[in-house]
């Protein structure tokens, strides 16, 4: 059997009144993807070409981080984009997609 020893326990406190448990929930699938490294170095890329301050790639319906680049995460960028994914999705359920997308739907 595998000892205890041979276990990598992480835990991340969070809370139901903040976005804790987006960014505990978005950790705990980075350490799903093996392809982590590939997508930080494209957002490194990203940000670099494009003189920009800092990349997410995120799922929009779970509001869910999956990558970023390798610059240090700010929690505060991360509830800000995903209150923008939350516009965002709230205005395009009350306008549509428009005629372009009507297929989709």
């Amino acid at each position: 059997g595998v000892g205890m020893d041979a276990v990598q326990i992480r835990y991340h406190l969070t809370s139901i009144y903040d976005h804790s448990v987006y960014e505990a929930f978005s950790r705990v699938v980075q350490r799903l993807i093996p392809q982590l490294p590939t997508l930080e170095n494209l957002l490194n890329v990203l940000v670099s070409t494009c003189s920009m301050e800092k990349a997410y790639l995120f799922d929009v319906v779970s509001k869910l981080y999956i990558s970023t680049d390798s610059g240090p995460v700010e929690t505060q960028s991360v509830e800000l984009c995903s209150d923008m994914i939350d516009v965002v999705l709230d205005v395009s359920g009350i306008y549509g997609l428009g005629p372009s997308h009507a297929s989709i739907q």
